[in-house]
């Protein structure tokens, strides 16, 4: 159900200035896509190779207004590969057999809809292996031993101690689906929803990236920028960057994480049935929000 009440914001501390990126920075903030950071770009941003979230935005033709802001990562989530019971994924799947999934780059999940929850992905482009003990199983006869398609999903929010001495930075839930993407799309509207009950694979945390260096710009981080016309120039105004982040990071949602099947199936059968159940659930920090100056406010979407 979702909250009736506010909840706190990230310290004022983070924003103490309201003045400008400084030019050569702004303009090295350029990339080359709306939605995801290329290593090379990345690199060339000063990034340590980490894990690391961003903020893109789209700007508009003439590069004065931000068209939309999308939420990015680049890095590994894990080295290893998660390794999970099938029983704990599939209704009936047999205890001794298990499914070893390879945790696609940070890079492959896309946040195509502007939000900090991701695309699903589909188990056709992950890799994993099904085994029980030392032999594999091969995919003819998965369904012997009850297993079936899969899909997975991060959901992202500020870390609960976000405001405390650690410093900023953002957590990553990994979920898993016991169906394929095509599946999830026909079992209710409510899959969409970024509270959409799945199994926890993974939870990790990581700081956003470019950090600010500028005390005048007075964020805790710099948004990159993506020019929808590379022939022109970016004069959106700070307000109006500010404001698409904001817009951005305001879409944090908890998800909805379980260690079961039979835990998920029952949220399922709920959300299904309530879809005010499946409604996004504010974190326990939110980003505050940030008004797009009066004359832009008609010529951009976020």
């Amino acid at each position: 159900m979702s909250t009736n009440f506010r909840m706190p914001e990230l310290d004022s501390r983070y924003f103490q200035g309201s003045g400008p990126i400084p030019p050569d920075i702004r303009e090295n903030l350029c990339v080359d896509s709306p939605t995801q950071i290329s290593e090379n770009a990345a690199n060339r941003l000063g990034w340590d190779g980490n894990l690391a979230a961003a903020v893109i935005i789209q700007l508009s033709e003439s590069g004065d207004t931000a068209s939309r802001g999308y939420f990015a990562l680049v890095g590994e989530l894990t080295e290893h590969p998660i390794v999970i019971q099938a029983s704990k994924l599939w209704e009936g799947a047999s205890r001794d057999v298990n499914v070893s999934i390879t945790v696609p780059t940070a890079e492959q999940f896309s946040f195509l809809d502007g939000t900090l929850c991701s695309d699903y992905i589909d188990h056709d482009e992950v890799d994993y292996v099904v085994s029980k003990g030392r032999t594999p199983i091969l995919p003819p006869h998965y369904g012997r031993y009850k297993i079936s398609g899969f899909s997975l999903r991060l959901v992202a929010h500020l870390s609960r101690g976000a405001n405390g001495r650690g410093g900023l930075t953002i957590r990553l839930t990994l979920l898993a689906f016991p169906l394929n993407v095509d599946e999830l799309r026909q079992e209710c509207d409510a899959t969409q929803s970024a509270s959409w009950a799945g199994v926890r694979l993974l939870e990790q945390e990581c700081p956003f990236f470019p950090n600010s260096a500028s005390a005048a710009w007075g964020h805790p981080f710099y948004p990159l920028l993506y020019k929808s016309n590379a022939r022109m120039p970016c004069t959106a105004s700070e307000d109006e960057l500010r404001a698409a982040v904001a817009a951005v990071m305001g879409t944090a949602s908890m998800p909805t994480a379980c260690t079961s099947v039979g835990a998920m199936r029952k949220f399922w059968t709920a959300m299904a049935a309530d879809p005010e159940k499946a409604a996004p659930r504010a974190p326990q920090i939110t980003w505050p929000k940030f008004d797009r100056p009066a004359a832009a406010q008609g010529n951009a979407v976020l």
